[in-house]
C-alpha cells in the first residue's frame, strides 16, 4: 500500500502517484513542480488597461462609468488572486509538462507533497513537510 501525503477532493499525493482530476504521473518520473498565479497577472494587465482608459478620457466619463471600469478591474484581480496552476515536468512530458487550475492553497500543500515524495525518494530529508501553510491567499 502506498503512503498517502496529500489528498484534496480530486487531487492526491501518494508515494507512487500524483492525481489531478483526469491527470496522473508516477512520481518516480518527475523532475520539478511549479505553481504560479497566471490568471491574476492576466486580470492586473486587464485591470491596468481599464484605468489607462480612465485615465485620458476621465473628463468625457461619467462618475457611474469610471466606477464601473474600476469595480471591474478590482473584481476581476479579487476573483483570480486565490486561483492557480500547478505544473508538473517529468521525464516524460519533457518541457511541455502538465498542469491544472485549482485554488492556490490546495496547489501550494499538493506542491509541498510532491517535493517531500521527491526528498524522501532521493533519501534527503524532507524539510518542507513540516512547514505550516500561509493561508493569506484564502
Amino acid at each position: 500500500m502506498s503512503k498517502v501525503y496529500f489528498k484534496a477532493g480530486a487531487f492526491s499525493v501518494t508515494s507512487g502517484m500524483v492525481r489531478a482530476r483526469t491527470r496522473s504521473i508516477q512520481t518516480s518520473t518527475i523532475e520539478s513542480v511549479d505553481v504560479g498565479r497566471p490568471f491574476f497577472w492576466l486580470a492586473l494587465a486587464g485591470g491596468a488597461g481599464l484605468i489607462g482608459l480612465v485615465i485620458p478620457f476621465g473628463d468625457l466619463l461619467y462618475p457611474a462609468e469610471i466606477a464601473t471600469l474600476a469595480g471591474i478591474g478590482a473584481g476581476a484581480l479579487a476573483v483570480t488572486w486565490p486561483i492557480g496552476t500547478l505544473k508538473v515536468f517529468s521525464k516524460l512530458t519533457g518541457d511541455k509538462g502538465w498542469g491544472v487550475i485549482g485554488r492556490m492553497k490546495t496547489l501550494r500543500a499538493m506542491r509541498d507533497a510532491i517535493e517531500t515524495v521527491l526528498m524522501e525518494q532521493s533519501g534527503k530529508p524532507a524539510a518542507r513537510a513540516s512547514m505550516p501553510l500561509d493561508d493569506s491567499d484564502g
